[in-house]
């Protein structure tokens, strides 16, 4: 089994960096501006719900962004450092200042002001990118390698409980029978 240098004997400790994730971030707004989801309702007399043009315009930036990532996947990390200080810094300022200018406009409790204070909040967590070439916008890559190992749901997580999993436990446990309660 090879070891990566992460896990190499010796190795110390160095400090760890949040890094926001821009698919989360993006999300919040592409519900806010899902357009072909509100045409869909609205063709089957359900009540779409409003689309937000704030909401487009901030996910329409924050795909340049991933625009510019897509340009340099598989480079090395020297190299995405520097794209991003050239391509990527000017978007996120850009960003960062229509961002809070927006925010002005919206009352504080509205769904999009809750998705600008997301980011604005994390601000230095999202624009840690820009300082690391080896740190990506979104961790969608560690996710998926989470789920591929994740044991089988709720079952699994409930099998050493007193409450089963709806349905039932999928491997009957001795401490978790019903006359033991």
């Amino acid at each position: 089994m090879a070891v990566t240098a992460s896990y190499a004997p010796g190795r110390l400790p160095a400090p760890v960096h949040e890094a926001g994730c821009f698919a989360h971030a993006r999300r919040k707004f592409f519900e806010l501006a899902d357009v072909a989801s509100a045409a869909r309702k609205k063709s089957r007399g359900d009540h779409a719900g409003m689309i937000y043009p704030i909401a487009l315009e901030a996910v329409q930036r924050i795909d340049a962004l991933f625009d510019v990532e897509r340009g340099i996947n598989g480079q090395d990390a020297d190299e995405r450092l520097a794209v991003r200080r050239e391509l990527s810094g000017p978007l996120m300022a850009e960003l960062h200042a229509w961002l809070t200018s927006q925010l002005t406009r919206l009352s504080r409790n509205h769904d999009l002001a809750k998705a600008i204070n997301y980011m604005l909040r994390r601000w230095d967590t999202f624009a840690h990118f820009l300082t690391d070439g080896k740190v990506c916008m979104t961790n969608n890559a560690a996710e998926r390698a989470l789920r591929a190992t994740r044991p089988q749901g709720l079952a699994v997580l409930r099998i050493r409980s007193r409450r089963p999993a709806r349905g039932g436990p999928l491997h009957p446990d001795p401490d978790c029978s019903p006359q033991r309660r």
